[in-house]
């Protein structure tokens, strides 16, 4: 059977003995990578980006002595991997870089949110020795919306707890949890997001999991607190009424108190969500997609430009965010009354 070049090099590397490829399913890599498909004895793992794919490579050799292989483009893929080889302080890293005739820019079109020539000119300045302007690894616009939803679900799965948490420690029956209670939504702030990503990466592995339980932890005890003060904090005479006028405990919970407290538990959640928004970034260390992405890959490529792209992004989502929450808060607060600071 005759084979073409990409199959006649996987060939060769498993004969090699390796056992993992890292790098990024794109499109110049699509011949090696259904070559990869085909040969069971090479797994191949895909990732954000190409330092990554070197640090990973790098980690499985030095854990299970086995050889692992790192894949990139010709070019800026090149420098991520060379930037991932050196921060992995490996100077034996098996690395392949695959290129065509065809200029990266133009093999990519699609890439990147911003692509016209007045977006590269302003941001041409914070690069030097030629250095791309414009992140094109990953599209900014997938990277803000996975970035959002890694955010949102994070805020729910916080927001239903400390509520909850709330709610039980006010009710007569869970009075003796508060303590508890207290402690488990302090969790998140006794440890750093990056220590909590520490730990959670043996135990889920990479990719979007520890990052959302990281943001989970360090997401309660903003929401928890305004909560407990929302629910604690309402007026005795309205409390009465209510009991006096025949209401149930749980008609009691959702029809007086949970609608007079939602004001102070929406700002916990406005603070919450614009920490998350901020931390998230941080998800990008452990291959989650998150606008973090670019800003890693230009710090390790000491490139400001693609630093400025993903901060400038995050801090536009953290403060439309938070207005947008803030007027939903005000709105809210007039209608039951009450005073917002």
């Amino acid at each position: 059977m005759r084979l073409n070049g990409a199959q006649a090099l996987v060939r060769c590397l498993a004969a090699e003995q390796v056992g993992f490829a890292f790098g990024i399913a794109s499109g110049k890599l699509t011949p090696l990578l259904h070559a990869l498909s085909l040969t069971p004895q090479i797994r191949f793992v895909g990732l954000r980006h190409e330092a990554a794919g070197a640090m990973m490579a790098a980690a499985v050799f030095a854990g299970s002595g086995r050889v692992a292989l790192a894949l990139g483009e010709m070019g800026p893929g090149g420098l991520n991997l060379a930037a991932g080889a050196g921060v992995a302080f490996n100077n034996n890293l098996a690395a392949l870089l695959v290129t065509t005739n065809q200029h990266h820019a133009a093999a990519y079109p699609h890439r990147g949110m911003f692509m016209d020539r007045d977006t590269r000119a302003v941001f041409a300045p914070l690069t030097k020795n030629g250095q791309p302007a414009i992140y094109t690894q990953n599209s900014l616009l997938n990277l803000t919306l996975s970035h959002l939803l890694i955010v949102a679900i994070a805020t729910l799965g916080a927001s239903v707890l400390a509520v909850g948490l709330a709610i039980l420690v006010t009710r007569p029956a869970g009075m003796e949890f508060l303590p508890l209670s207290r402690m488990i939504s302090n969790v998140g702030q006794t440890f750093p997001p990056v220590a909590v990503l520490a730990l959670a990466v043996p135990v889920l592995g990479f990719g979007t999991a520890p990052t959302l339980v990281a943001l989970f932890l360090y997401g309660l005890l903003p929401i928890f607190e305004n909560a407990l003060t929302g629910l604690t904090t309402i007026s005795p005479e309205i409390e009465e009424s209510a009991r006096g006028t025949g209401m149930t405990e749980w008609q009691r919970l959702t029809q007086i108190e949970l609608p007079l407290a939602l004001p102070l538990i929406l700002a916990g959640l406005r603070l919450s969500v614009t920490i998350s928004i901020g931390t998230a970034t941080i998800g990008s260390t452990v291959a989650a997609s998150t606008l973090g992405e670019a800003i890693i890959a230009g710090l390790i490529n000491s490139n400001l430009a693609f630093v400025a792209q993903g901060g400038l992004v995050v801090g536009v989502l953290a403060i439309l965010i938070y207005d947008a929450l803030r007027a939903l808060e005000c709105r809210i607060a007039k209608q039951t009354g009450m005073a917002v600071r």
